[in-house]
């Protein structure tokens, strides 16, 4: 069966940059608060569908939220340097699960969001390893 990316990558994110990370906004986002906290939306949106057991190709969207502009874009390039220099490295599910290859699809690019809240972009090609 093939690894659950947004479940592996979300709390890992979390760990390692100190914000949240999830794979839905929440509910009222970004709500009355000001200015809000700054966070991560992780969606796997595809890939290749690999026939071979064990190996999973995915397209990963990883949007970074923030106040302004500098802390969207901080945050983005943040996580951008996490999930190429050391994800990789990582071992997840007891052992089970590693992503192997991490490629940038597309940089981190600032989206329009509106309602003070700043947004940008990144797309990953992942490629993960998982043993049953």
């Amino acid at each position: 069966m093939a690894a659950d990316i947004e479940a592996l990558l979300c709390p890992w994110l979390t760990a390692k940059t100190l914000y949240i990370a999830a794979a839905e906004l929440p509910p009222g986002f970004p709500g009355e608060e000001e200015p809000i906290t700054p966070m991560t939306l992780v969606t796997e949106i595809g890939g290749p569908g690999q026939r071979v057991p064990g190996l999973d190709r995915c397209d990963v969207h990883i949007e970074s939220f923030g106040p302004d502009r500098e802390t969207a874009r901080a945050l983005a390039e943040l996580t951008r340097d996490l999930v190429m220099y050391q994800l990789p490295a990582e071992l997840f599910d007891d052992g089970k699960t590693t992503f192997s290859k991490v490629e940038t699809t597309s940089k981190p690019s600032r989206l329009p969001y509106g309602g003070g809240v700043y947004r940008y972009l990144a797309a990953y090609y992942m490629t993960v390893h998982s043993r049953a």
